[in-house]
């Protein structure tokens, strides 16, 4: 069971958020499994310049026994951490897609 899930998250390539911590059946090798399926869905949307919406990043989700120091090269919080304002490229992407549902409301 445990192979057949590693397999299926390494061909997944939508998860985004998945909470499965009240799942009986969950251990930890499986959701730093899912969180590093996260962290690469992430990554490949970014990379085909996709708007995420940033309600959909949950960091008590995608950084689960990840290190900050990976979490930061990807431009991504940690649990915990409070959005900066500045030039990082998740809030240059929260921005953009802000601004585009802004004026979306606003026609």
């Amino acid at each position: 069971m445990k192979m057949l899930l590693k397999l299926a998250l390494l061909e997944n390539s939508s998860i985004l958020a998945f909470d499965a911590r009240l799942n009986p059946g969950t251990s930890e090798k499986v959701e730093k499994q899912l969180a590093l399926c996260m962290l690469k869905n992430i990554e490949k949307m970014r990379q085909k310049d996709l708007d995420i919406n940033p309600d959909f990043l949950k960091p008590e989700l995608y950084s689960y026994n990840i290190p900050r120091h990976i979490l930061k090269g990807l431009g991504l919080m940690a649990p915990g951490e409070k959005p900066r304002r500045g030039n990082s490229r998740a809030s240059k992407r929260m921005n953009a897609s802000d601004n585009r549902s802004r004026q979306g409301n606003a026609s």
